[in-house]
């Protein structure tokens, strides 16, 4: 954005306060400040001061943004990953944050408000053409949140994601378990030091760091009969029934929690023929992976 050639800033009292006020060149803002005077002749000064500062593009209001420039593509993007964080799940914010750095890159140097929607529709073309489609969605997802944001603080007038369609996916229904096969599973771990972690994710469905993050001590009820999440997907604690099994299991074994990392080779375990997903699509299992059709264990 163009800076004007006069940037007017303005000397004002409000009660027995002086003020100064000016408008953002960046998100065009009016901003105003106290000098916390009540003398005119020091307010004069430090207006006199702050107004040599203005004209020459320097920061001096603490709301004002860039400076009085627009902020880099790559600075927006890590200001937008510093606010998100804590918002959601670590995992989450890691994607966003690595697809928002590649979207940045292809724009070196670029301050956000010059990002059209040009450039913007090249950017989600190619990951269209190289991705799967839940992929390219939720690489639309994260330049929707990121220039949301933009907006939202004025760094931004539009959103150059917009009319971008996410692309339709066929959904798989999830397939849980029947009770044969839960038995199976239980059968199979029975022993082993992570049993009662297998019988928590298969009876209440956690995540894969859900279920590493948990602590029966610090997050399982048995009064209430729930356990809580303190991290979910969404970055939001959330309570979980326990059935009455996993209840038991909770008390009389004892609990080994599960290393960090590990729950993700769970997707590699094939316990017997025609392996179904647990609840919530998770398959868990600790045990050393089986040859594909099962093994002794599915006996």
């Amino acid at each position: 954005m163009a800076r004007p050639a006069k940037r007017k800033l303005t000397l004002f009292r409000r009660g027995k306060i002086w003020y100064v006020e000016a408008r953002d060149p960046v998100s065009g803002r009016v901003l105003q400040m106290s000098l916390r005077e009540k003398n005119a002749a020091l307010a004069a000064a430090r207006h006199e001061e702050l107004e040599e500062k203005w004209q020459a593009g320097e920061k001096i209001f603490p709301r004002q943004l860039g400076g009085g420039e627009a902020f880099g593509l790559a600075e927006a993007v890590e200001n937008f990953v510093a606010w998100r964080t804590g918002q959601v799940a670590d995992s989450t914010l890691g994607q966003d944050r690595k697809r928002l750095r590649l979207f940045a890159r292809g724009f070196k140097g670029r301050p956000v408000n010059r990002v059209t929607r040009a450039d913007a529709d090249a950017f989600l073309s190619d990951v269209r053409s190289r991705k799967a489609g839940q992929t390219y969605n939720h690489y639309l997802h994260s330049l929707r949140l990121f220039f949301r944001w933009a907006m939202d603080r004025s760094l931004i007038h539009f959103d150059p994601t917009k009319g971008q369609k996410t692309v339709k996916v066929p959904t798989q229904p999830v397939v849980y378990l029947d009770k044969e096969e839960r038995a199976k599973v239980i059968k199979a771990v029975k022993g082993h030091k992570h049993e009662a972690a297998v019988a928590v994710a298969l009876g209440c469905g956690l995540r894969r760091g859900e279920l590493e993050r948990f602590d029966p001590k610090k997050d399982f009820d048995a009064g209430l009969k729930q356990l809580l999440v303190r991290k979910s997907k969404s970055g939001k604690p959330r309570s979980v029934p326990v059935p009455g099994w996993v209840q038991k299991m909770l008390k009389e074994k004892e609990y080994q929690p599960v290393p960090r990392g590990r729950a993700t080779r769970l997707a590699r375990v094939n316990y017997f023929p025609g392996w179904r997903q647990l609840f919530f699509g998770y398959p868990f299992c600790f045990l050393p992976p089986l040859p594909p059709g099962g093994g002794p264990h599915c006996a």
